[in-house]
């Protein structure tokens, strides 16, 4: 393992909606939270990174659906996260196991691991004239795992709030 400041905290910006809609997805996977009613929005989130986007599907949480996501990653106590992905502040390191708890099933069933790793593959960024969205890169490939275009609609639950 390479650690350049390992310790280093800082102020992680948009990386930090990925908490926001595992979050989310968990809550959907739960019965809490009905996909057809937010998919728009995480759609705008994980291709736009909209924060308005981020900003309503958060407001759907409790804090302990995002501590539940932060614990189940096995972040370090330096990661503060004050409920609201704004104010976020995590080391490097503790990023990367979110990213990598999610690569590793521990956060969402097979279906939604497939689906969100899906979504984030799809990013537009605007190119250097600030108009023309480009993706980031292809769709990936989860090894023993298809990918959804969408997760089932089996959840009937509604969202407490909007």
């Amino acid at each position: 393992q390479v650690h350049v400041n390992p310790d280093y905290t800082q102020y992680v910006a948009s990386s930090s909606k990925i908490v926001v809609v595992v979050a989310v997805l968990r809550a959907i996977e739960q019965g809490r939270l009905v996909f057809e009613d937010i998919s728009q929005m995480i759609d705008e989130v994980m291709w736009h990174s909209a924060d308005w986007a981020a900003d309503a599907l958060n407001d759907l949480l409790e804090p302990e659906e995002i501590l539940e996501v932060l614990d189940h990653s096995g972040v370090s106590v330096q990661t503060a996260y004050p409920y609201h992905w704004r104010g976020a502040i995590m080391p490097a390191l503790d990023l990367a196991r979110v990213w990598a708890a999610l690569l590793d099933g521990r956060l969402l069933d097979p279906e939604y691991t497939a689906y969100l790793l899906e979504q984030s593959s799809r990013a537009d960024i605007p190119d250097a004239d600030g108009m023309t969205a480009v993706p980031i890169m292809a769709p990936i490939e989860v090894p023993s795992q298809r990918m959804a275009s969408t997760p089932s609609a089996s959840t009937k639950a509604t969202a407490r709030r909007v």
